[in-house]
């Protein structure tokens, strides 16, 4: 009868605690993964990604000034909206945007070795998703601070050229 007992008791309480061990060290695995991969995410280089976003309003109005230097007819009813010179002037930008975002990331293999396949899968979700923050945040900052210039140096430009504009009739 005792033994009947211990069996019992032993069948109906052994379950939960291997599981809440269980549960405890996935818990704790799942902490250290995502620890490691923001970790190393703030280790990644966005310098190339802040730099496109940079040169993608310099280059977006470069490219414009230029077909509409080559060729002023058809690019005038391109810009006869501000709507339409709005959509010329941010296809690169928001291109570099884009591209930022979806480009496949590679975590460092050298990290995942030898590790649980719940550790590579948490590690590898949670780095992919800080390196793209990261890089949508450096490619934006970089857009943001080329307009800036590229607007000031085109403000610049047109009061030069309106400050040495004589009218024919005066």
């Amino acid at each position: 009868m005792k033994i009947a007992v211990f069996l019992l008791l032993t069948l109906t309480f052994t379950p939960s605690s291997v599981s809440q061990v269980a549960s405890e060290d996935e818990a704790l695995l799942s902490t250290q993964a995502r620890s490691d991969a923001q970790r190393d995410a703030e280790n990644y280089n966005a310098n190339p990604w802040e730099a496109a976003g940079f040169l993608a309003p310099i280059v977006s109005v470069s490219f414009n000034v230029g077909l509409y230097l080559l060729a002023p007819d058809a690019m005038s009813s391109i810009y006869c909206s501000p709507l339409g010179c709005l959509g010329c002037l941010s296809a690169i930008p928001v291109a570099v945007l884009g591209y930022s975002n979806t480009r496949k990331v590679s975590p460092p293999t050298e990290r995942l070795m030898g590790k649980s396949a719940e550790y590579v899968l948490m590690y590898m979700e949670t780095y992919t998703q800080a390196v793209k923050h990261k890089r949508l945040k450096r490619a934006t900052r970089g857009c943001v601070v080329g307009s800036l210039i590229q607007g000031v140096v085109g403000v610049a430009v047109i009061y030069h050229l309106l400050s040495e504009w004589e009218p024919a009739f005066w």
